[in-house]
């Protein structure tokens, strides 16, 4: 159980987005269409109909030219819009890879100016919960002014990022690491195919 955030807390309430990702952690890899749709039922969240045509087919003559532009091929992951019952302002989206699911993702608290003190604020109250809840993270990479903090929950990863360059936002997610590792190399694999076709039509 997450701690009741302070009167003052930012909205979206941070432990509402901590109690999202945690709940996700808590049950089985859902396999099948209709867990995912249990899973969306369970944590109170809906999918939003848009348009999901991310370009993907890979027998789809615009991905040969932008292969032989030099141009990276489209991500092999398909993001979807979610809709939560958070107050205030918040971005949240689905993905999956091939068919299976593979995690949830929260922008929280964005705003066109950097360093904005409500987006620290936020994502400060999100560490904390987090912390709580799952102890100390680890920083997967330090190349930034403030690195992403991350847990692993079993099969399930939760990242905290804290963007404040040149605007403000919070993005918290939670995956199944082993499929997002899977895209990750099949993304990999297609920019080297792109890269490869392309330099074969170079004169």
């Amino acid at each position: 159980m997450t701690d009741a955030s302070p009167a003052n807390s930012p909205a979206p309430d941070p432990a509402q987005a901590v109690e999202l990702v945690l709940a996700v952690t808590r049950g089985a890899w859902p396999a099948t269409d209709a867990a995912v749709g249990d899973l969306f039922a369970t944590l109170g969240v809906r999918p939003v109909d848009t348009d999901t045509d991310t370009g993907n087919d890979d027998n789809d003559d615009d991905d040969d030219a932008g292969a032989a532009a030099g141009q990276t091929w489209p991500s092999p992951v398909d993001i979807r819009r979610l809709e939560v019952s958070f107050g205030g302002e918040v971005y949240a989206s689905w993905m999956s890879h091939a068919g299976d699911f593979l995690g949830i993702d929260l922008q929280l608290y964005n705003t066109p100016s950097p360093n904005d003190p409500g987006t620290r604020l936020g994502y400060d109250r999100i560490l904390a919960l987090l912390g709580q809840n799952l102890g100390t993270p680890t920083e997967p990479w330090d190349d930034e002014e403030i690195p992403p903090r991350q847990w692993e929950v079993g099969r399930w990863r939760i990242l905290l990022h804290l963007f404040t360059l040149r605007d403000s936002g919070v993005m918290l997610s939670v995956d199944d690491a082993a499929i997002a590792d899977r895209a990750e190399r099949e993304a990999s694999a297609r920019q080297d195919a792109a890269h490869a076709q392309a330099a074969t039509h170079r004169p």
